[in-house]
């Protein structure tokens, strides 16, 4: 751990040009002594250099082909994903491009086209409802003067008018 953290505060002091932390004598035999390392000062400098590393966070969600596309150009340049996307960030914070015009919104031709198909499909659905209503009420008078039919021809009819049918046809 200790020379973990040793060989952290030489690469950190090289970035910044900070004093390297004064060596301690080490017994071979005891890792307490190890444990017990004293550097006042440094260790404060090194808490301050550490706060201003890269050390914040932010959680993107991708579809998997931009996922991939971004994986790909990381290989590429043979950096990891962080490091690809930190200098695409870092890229587009020093020279800024202009933002899209109307971000995130929809052209008023575009809106307005829809809106005509739009209407064009309520006319054609409104006729089709016209249509299936007049071709109902057709249906409705056929079954009615059909019922009308079938009373009449069940209704007993007097002796004479049977006599009449059936040897003076209509």
């Amino acid at each position: 751990m200790v020379i973990a953290h040793h060989l952290l505060w030489r690469t950190i002091s090289r970035s910044f040009q900070l004093p390297s932390p004064s060596p301690t004598k080490r017994n071979p035999g005891s890792l307490s002594d190890v444990n017990k390392r004293e550097v006042p000062k440094t260790s404060e400098n090194f808490r301050k250099v550490i706060r201003h590393l890269k050390n914040k966070r932010i959680t993107i969600q991708l579809d998997d082909e931009s996922r991939m596309a971004v994986e790909e150009k990381a290989n590429q340049a043979n950096i990891s994903i962080s490091a690809y996307v930190r200098r695409c960030i870092d890229q587009s914070l020093k020279s800024p491009e202009e933002p899209p015009k109307n971000s995130g919104q929809i052209p008023a031709d575009i809106l307005t086209e829809e809106l005509r198909i739009k209407n064009e499909q309520i006319d054609k659905l409104q006729q089709a409802l016209d249509q299936q209503q007049q071709l109902h009420a057709i249906c409705q008078n056929t079954v009615e003067a059909q019922r009308l039919q079938l009373e009449e021809a069940k209704r007993p009819q007097p002796l004479l008018a049977r006599l009449k049918a059936v040897f003076a046809p209509e």
